[in-house]
């Protein structure tokens, strides 16, 4: 019997254990569950609830922000919870994750609040292009990811919308505008707008700046009369500059009409002329010229005289000397060429600008001094010249041959720059009925280098007195420390009656002992 009752306890003590173990494992595990695990809060913000069905109490946890709020941080089954998401002012979404749990139970719930959409002029709501036109970006601060742009009135024909460029965070609207042909300012709304937002941009394009004389030439007679021109502008004309034969009488403007364009009448007086002469007259605005009139008094006999240098011609027309006929070497000459007493050239070019010859000068009747410098002359020529009392030659170094003719000039002499006082070709004829001096006298270093002139013809002054040709200098030499005479001009030509003045003491001779003087 006391056999069983041990077999007996052992096994009543498993039988315990294993209802045990049954127990444990059919007990209820922990859960939750929500009524929503995702909320969605527009740029406006509000509030939401969420309903939390739970195995045991809950509570929440999560990072804490400052744009939203909770009403409670835990609840028993079947509590809610209220969601408070402020106004999203910003740009960007923004995004917070809460987790509830309940036991070892966990869900999760994103709150997300949307950003206010954006569109805003960074510059202001007002832009101003050129008349010229040309491409224009507007910066936009904007978050809006499709935009629709529209003109106002006519914008559309004058304004072309070629797309949005983000770069580097920012914004920007590319816009291609046309130049303008209105003398008025255009303007045109540009309405640009997307996911319910709109702003407006206000472009305006600035007028056509312009003076439109009536007439580009007026041209009469010489008599003394008034001429009227018409000036139509939508700018303030700036002081007219007149030369001094046309001054102004009058000066009427009337209001701009509908086309933006004021007209205002010039009556202009012409003082009598001697002979054809013109002058251009600039219309400025802030002294920028924006049209040009040219008057011209015109002679019915025209003096002519013809002027064979291509370059001559050139420089007369520019002083307004002359007028020039295309194609041809005759040229009419103006008032100033009639009465100007001295002409001055001089040529600035290294390369030296070219002279072939002056003939035509002679028309000049009021001409008394010439002078030229810088040009590359061979032969001069003002025979055709008849009241010459001044010549002046300055860095004229390819000279051989000078005809003074009757002109009363007494003297004649070459000068310049210490480097240029020098002439390339090898003989020099001077000729002038009334030339009493001759100086071509240099002693510069550049002598030795680039002088070629070996001989030097005076026959043709008959009543020459002073004759300087020392044409000398010194060269060093660097290998034996001595300094050498160097004179290229060998010759001196005189006339047979020179040659008695000389003799005689009448005429006087300045010259280096390396030349000789010979009759011819």
């Amino acid at each position: 019997m006391k056999r069983i009752i041990r077999m007996m306890l052992p096994l009543s003590v498993l039988l315990v254990a294993g209802c045990t173990e049954d127990k444990i494992e059919t007990g209820t595990a922990d859960s939750i569950s929500l009524s929503v695990e995702t909320l969605s809060f527009g740029p406006d913000g509000g509030s939401e609830d969420i309903v939390v069905t739970s195995s045991g109490d809950w509570r929440i946890s999560g990072k804490p922000v400052d744009w939203m709020s909770l009403s409670a941080d835990g609840g028993k089954d079947g509590e809610s919870v209220t969601v408070k998401v402020e106004k999203n002012s910003t740009m960007e979404t923004k995004t917070a994750e809460l987790k509830i749990f309940s036991g070892s139970a966990t869900k999760a719930v994103t709150v997300t609040s949307a950003p206010a959409y954006v569109i805003e002029f960074v510059d202001g709501a007002v832009a101003a292009v050129s008349s010229e036109g040309g491409d224009v970006s507007i910066l936009v601060n904007t978050n809006v990811p499709e935009l629709d742009v529209q003109f106002s009135g006519d914008g559309s024909e004058w304004v072309e919308y070629k797309g949005r460029n983000d770069v580097f965070g920012k914004t920007y609207l590319l816009f291609s505008v046309l130049e303008s042909d209105r003398y008025l300012l255009r303007s045109t709304d540009v309405t640009v707008q997307g996911s319910g937002e709109t702003s407006v941009l206000k472009l305006t394009q600035a007028q056509l700046d312009a003076i439109l004389p009536e007439k580009k030439y007026i041209k009469t007679d010489l008599t003394e009369q008034n001429v009227t021109l018409t000036v139509k502008h939508n700018v303030e004309i700036d002081e007219l500059e007149l030369p001094s034969w046309i001054s102004i009488s009058d000066i009427e403007t009337q209001p701009a009409g509908e086309d933006g364009l004021m007209s205002t009448e010039y009556t202009l007086h012409l003082n009598e002329a001697l002979a054809t002469r013109l002058s251009d007259i600039s219309f400025d605005w802030n002294n920028e010229t924006m049209a040009e009139v040219t008057i011209r008094q015109q002679n019915p006999d025209p003096v002519l005289t013809d002027i064979q240098d291509e370059n001559l011609r050139t420089e007369l027309s520019n002083l307004g000397w002359i007028i020039p006929e295309e194609g041809s070497t005759v040229c009419e000459i103006l008032e100033p060429g009639l009465t100007s007493t001295s002409l001055e050239l001089e040529n600035t070019s290294w390369s030296g600008g070219y002279i072939g010859t002056l003939n035509g000068l002679g028309a000049f009747r009021s001409l008394t001094e010439i002078s030229l410098s810088g040009y590359s002359l061979e032969v001069l020529d003002i025979s055709d010249c008849t009241g010459i009392t001044s010549l002046g030659l300055y860095n004229i170094t390819s000279l051989s041959e000078v005809r003074l003719g009757d002109n009363p000039l007494t003297e004649f002499s070459i000068t310049g720059d210490y480097y240029t006082l020098y002439l390339e070709n090898e003989s020099l004829i001077i000729s002038g009925k009334n030339v009493k001096t001759v100086n071509i006298n240099s002693d510069s270093s550049y002598l030795s280098y680039y002088d070629g002139l070996a001989s030097i013809d005076v026959t043709g002054c008959p009543v020459l007195e002073e004759l300087h040709a020392k044409r000398e200098t010194e060269e060093y030499d660097y290998w034996t420390g001595d300094y050498t005479l160097v004179c290229n001009l060998e010759t001196v030509y005189v006339s047979a009656e020179q040659q008695a003045s000389i003799d005689a003491g009448t005429l006087t001779v300045e010259k280096s002992d390396l030349t000789q003087i010979v009759v011819k």
